[in-house]
């Protein structure tokens, strides 16, 4: 399984990304990581399960059965299927084993790498997405235009004087 990643080389490169953005492409394809336990932040298959799928578990971190488990959300997948998956990572206890990941309850485990059992893989390949977007700041704020002087304040203000001097005129 590991060398049919590897041996897609540049294939599967053609992917359409928004207006804006561009990938930057940092390894070859490959198969993702796997790690003992089923909540290490260094697992792929974990985090693309859980936090990029927003699957459940089996059982959380306190080894807990969660309701609901299994692979309901498959995101911009087609074909990912509630099956064993090969990782690229190979057992530290036993040579001849990997761990695999079981996408049906969101766990994994060690297999015989040459064992006659159906496993899937899901070829993975870095890479860093760039937003060349224009950056868009907050909006200008507009200069604050003059205020006119109303009419009425004139009318009011014409009427008030003319009042003083009528009746400043009637005590003389």
């Amino acid at each position: 399984m590991v060398a049919w990643a590897s041996s897609l080389g540049t294939a599967l490169t053609n992917v359409t990304l928004n207006s804006g953005y561009r990938m930057i492409w940092s390894s070859g394809w490959r198969l993702p990581t796997a790690a003992e336990g089923n909540y290490e932040t260094n697992n792929e298959f974990i985090h693309l399960y859980s936090a990029e799928l927003g699957n459940i578990t089996f059982s959380d971190v306190n080894n807990v059965f969660q309701p609901g488990y299994g692979l309901h959300h498959t995101g911009p997948f087609q074909n990912l299927q509630s099956a064993s998956y090969w990782s690229s990572t190979e057992s530290q206890y036993q040579n001849d084993e990997a761990w695999t990941y079981d996408l049906l309850n969101g766990l994994s485990g060690t297999t015989l790498m040459e064992s006659d059992l159906d496993f899937l893989g899901i070829a993975v390949r870095s890479g860093q997405l760039i937003d060349d977007s224009p950056v868009l700041g907050p909006p200008p704020v507009p200069e604050a235009a003059p205020v006119p002087e109303p009419s009425t304040v004139l009318l009011l203000g014409g009427g008030i004087a003319g009042l003083a001097f009528v009746r400043r005129k009637k005590k003389k």
